[in-house]
Parts: structure tokens; sequence; C-alpha cells
């Protein structure tokens, strides 16, 4: 014959102080809200707009970053003579309070520079290797991402002033990290803003 579970609160409360030897806290009546529940509720919010605000800072960053290497490989076209990219450089230099020595002109030609890091943006990101992947778009992968590196490398290499073995290593390495980080860390920011 099998033992009939207790159904109500005072027959679970007496099963608890049964099988535990202790008499349970009180339990809150079915429609209150307790105040631990409260506060874990405010937590939980505070939580959540705590970290939305980490993640759009965090994204904002990884804007920033992205713009400083255009920025470099924008220096580095411009030096070697590409107009448009000396029209890139203006607004920058006119947000940072820098000489506009870079040549200026219409705003069009300032976007259309700026299209440059964004399309190697777009074909670092659209062709990112995944787990399986023909080796075709690793080399193309690669390309695309060896002259993002290789152009902002060479445009910090034209703004430090270092012996040239040091400029080109401080250029190299932040070449590759700002040719790697800000796609990538964009991507994950982005993904992780919207799980909520």
């Amino acid at each position: 014959m099998e033992k009939e579970q207790p159904t109500g609160s005072a027959e679970a409360n007496t099963l608890l102080t049964t099988l535990l030897g202790q008499a349970p806290a009180s339990v809150p009546a079915a429609g209150s809200t307790s105040a631990s529940q409260r506060r874990r509720r405010a937590s939980s919010t505070y939580d959540r707009v705590t970290r939305s605000i980490g993640l759009v800072v965090a994204l904002l960053l990884m804007v920033a970053l992205w713009m400083t290497g255009g920025y470099f490989t924008l220096q580095f076209l411009a030096s070697l003579g590409v107009r448009v990219a000396a029209a890139g450089l203006a607004p920058v230099a006119w947000l940072l309070g820098l000489p506009q020595g870079h040549g200026s002109g219409h705003w069009l030609w300032a976007v259309a520079a700026w299209a440059l890091p964004a399309a190697l943006s777009a074909a670092e990101i659209g062709l990112w290797p995944r787990r399986v992947v023909h080796p075709a778009i690793w080399l193309i992968w690669a390309a695309f991402l060896g002259f993002d590196a290789s152009t902002t490398a060479a445009g910090v290499v034209l703004v430090i002033t270092a012996e040239p073995v040091t400029a080109w290593l401080i250029g190299l390495s932040v070449g590759v990290a700002l040719a790697l980080l800000p796609e990538k860390g964009a991507r994950v920011i982005w993904r992780l803003l919207h799980e909520g």
C-alpha cells in the first residue's frame, strides 16, 4: 500500500519538520512576494542594465579600434599619394584637433576613403574561417587580413618616431591586433547584446 503525500502547506511543514528535525522557515502565501524575491528581481534588472551598458561601451571601444586601424591604413595610402585617402584623414584630423595638412575636399571623398577600410572589414568578417572551410577561402581571407595588417602597420610606422626596426615591430604588432580584434570582438559583443 502506497503512502499518501501531504498536499497542504501545514502537512508539508510537518513532513519537513519530521525529516529535517527542525522547523522550516515560514513560507509566504501564494500571492505575496517576499523581500528577498523583490531584491532578487531588482538585482537581476540591475545586472541586466549594467551588463548592457558594459557591452555597449565595449562595442564602442571596438568601433574606436576599427577607426584607429582605418586611420593608419588611410595614413599609409595618403603617403603613397592616394588623394582619396588624404580626404578621408581630414575629418579625423578635425575631430582630434590636428592640423589639416592632409587635404580637404567634399565630404563624399571622405566617405569614399573610409569605404576601403569598411570593405576590408566586411571581407574579413564574411570570409572568417569556420571549422570546415575550403583552403581557397583561407587564402583569400589571409590575403585580406595581410593587406589590412600591413597597411595599418605601415601607417603606424609613419606616425611613430623610433628606430626603424623598433618602429616596424610596434607597427606590425599594432597592425595585426587592429586587423583581428575589432571585427571579431564586435561580432561577439553584438551577439551577447542580442542574447539579452
